[in-house]
């Protein structure tokens, strides 16, 4: 992969379009560079930075971002952001035109396609007013049907300008591939990336720094989103960005490097050495991936609801989603139970029927549409195992697959520490010699359907965990919260059959914890 520009914003190919590095001094340095890959039978890959671009940003103004927190937002960093709702994009599609166009390159990467936060400038502003008739909302708000215009506008014109940017290169080079960073799958709502952006791409890849078990989660979900193989997947020798000097060990880097391979990935690591270690295995890569088990991921769940009626410009936690706490905890326990599994995201519920029980981890958003195929995947033979709040309609104070799971719900119960208590002596077994399950935090109340049955109980601490003072010593234990002497009565654990399938109902996201048990 050759940089064409970098996120600084300036070229590094001879252009006509944008500003040359002045260090060049006139030299093609891509062109050259590009030239010396096709000497040698390399297929070169170009590399252009969008949105993020600082001699845009500062030759541009009128191209800003505008943050919610106001204009000065950038101007203590070193990253430079505009808008592509404004005449960036018409730059943008120019450079895509005149590299693509000019040099023999296979492909190319574009970077940083998506939103690096909430942008209120004016052709922003504008554009939704014309388009939904109202002034952006700056409060967050995921029960305000204004909010949620807000963000489907925000996810539909980064998606149009991706699509753009995809568009112009085929058009400049018939049969070159297309890349969008899709690094972000993960990331919270403000980024406004959707899973379609697959759509924009030749295949999907992207660059992770969280080791195994992210790049292991990462390939599993790409597999089901990309329109081309192999899927890529992009780390560095150094485990954070900021970091220039420190290096991973040879053997983490080796086990990067084979997480990517038993995905048949295509692993862009600039290191020799694991090239050549990777390389006899080349011949058999590809083909399905095959697992009995999948995970749900829901990218519309990927927001705070503690902030819900918060500011934009006064938001303190975005990245705190507690769908992806609870998607990244179930995956370190089926590759830790040596459990094969899959992905299953609401941009490719047509792939339930691949697999024989699926996990809906706390998942915050779900559409009846949605719990209609969740419905009929059990009803039809399939095991279904939802944690916390899944399918809850906050509007109607319901789940949607209450007849599914047995439960039906009735509010929150406790605070910061609840525990779960076993009934069933199975259950009882497998946690022994723990009595109690620790959640950190509160838990579902529901009411557990007739023909289901509870194979555990939500137990409060002793005394409530905000009584705990110096004066009065209202608490259970001086250090810790310790459960009531008596179990709770409220289901923590429902299993229920339903149709020729089985549902099991968790009240808390247990998934989530760190602990072995």
């Amino acid at each position: 992969m050759l940089y064409a520009n970098s996120h600084v914003g300036l070229a590094l190919w001879r252009t006509s379009v944008g500003r040359m590095h002045a260090n060049l001094r006139g030299r093609d340095l891509f062109g050259d560079l590009v030239g010396e890959c096709r000497r040698r039978g390399i297929h070169a890959l170009g590399y252009f930075s969008v949105t993020y671009d600082n001699w845009a940003f500062e030759n541009h103004p009128d191209w800003r971002l505008l943050p919610a927190e106001g204009p000065d937002y950038y101007l203590g960093g070193r990253a430079g952001i505009v808008c592509p709702n404004t005449a960036y994009r018409d730059y943008a599609l120019a450079c895509t035109r005149e590299i693509v166009g000019r040099y023999e390159i296979a492909g190319i990467f574009f970077d940083m396609t998506f939103w690096n936060t909430v942008c209120y400038c004016a052709r922003c502003t504008e554009r939704f007013r014309r388009e939904h008739g109202s002034e952006p909302p700056r409060r967050v708000d995921w029960d305000d049907a204004s909010w949620r215009a807000f963000h489907g506008a925000r996810q539909a014109w980064l998606l149009e300008f991706a699509r753009a940017l995809t568009g112009a290169a085929h058009a400049a080079r018939p049969g070159v591939t297309v890349e969008h960073q899709f690094a972000t799958i993960f990331g919270n709502w403000q980024r406004g990336q959707p899973l379609e952006i697959a759509s924009a791409c030749d295949y999907v890849g992207g660059d992770f720094y969280g080791g195994p078990t992210e790049h292991s989660l990462v390939c599993k979900t790409y597999d089901g989103l990309t329109r081309g193989r192999p899927i890529e997947l992009m780390t560095s020798r150094t485990r954070r960005g900021n970091d220039h000097v420190t290096q991973k060990p040879f053997e983490e880097l080796r086990t990067e490097a084979c997480v990517a391979t038993l995905h048949s990935a295509a692993l862009l690591l600039m290191l020799a050495k694991i090239a050549r270690e990777t390389a006899p295995y080349e011949p058999f890569l590809g083909g399905d991936l095959l697992a009995d088990v999948a995970l749900y991921f829901d990218k519309e769940s990927l927001y705070n609801p503690a902030e819900t009626g918060v500011d934009v410009a006064r938001l303190r936690a975005p990245d705190q989603c507690p769908h992806r706490d609870a998607l990244v905890g179930a995956a370190r326990l089926l590759q830790e139970a040596h459990l094969p599994y899959g992905v299953v995201t609401n941009a490719n519920l047509d792939r339930l029927a691949r697999y024989r029980a699926v996990i809906l981890p706390s998942v915050l958003e779900l559409t009846r549409e949605q719990a209609e195929r969740f419905r009929g995947f059990v009803r039809g033979g399939g095991v279904l195992v939802a944690t916390g709040p899944s399918s809850l309609d906050r509007k109607a104070g319901r789940f949607l697959l209450e007849d599914v799971f047995g439960a039906r719900y009735v509010g929150r119960l406790g605070t910061r520490l609840t525990y779960l208590t076993p009934r069933d002596r199975e259950v009882a077994d497998a946690i022994w010699p723990q009595d109690h399950l620790a959640h950190a935090g509160a838990m579902v109340q529901a009411v557990a359907a007739e023909d289901a049955e509870v194979l555990a109980t939500v137990t409060l601490p002793f005394a409530p965990p905000e009584q705990g003072t110096v004066i009065g010593s209202r608490f259970g234990a001086y250090w810790s919260n310790p459960p009531a002497l008596k179990a709770g009565s409220d289901p923590a654990a429902v299993l229920h059959r339903f149709g020729a399938g089985r549902a099991l109902w968790l009240a808390a996201p247990l998934e989530t914890t760190n602990e072995s048990v």
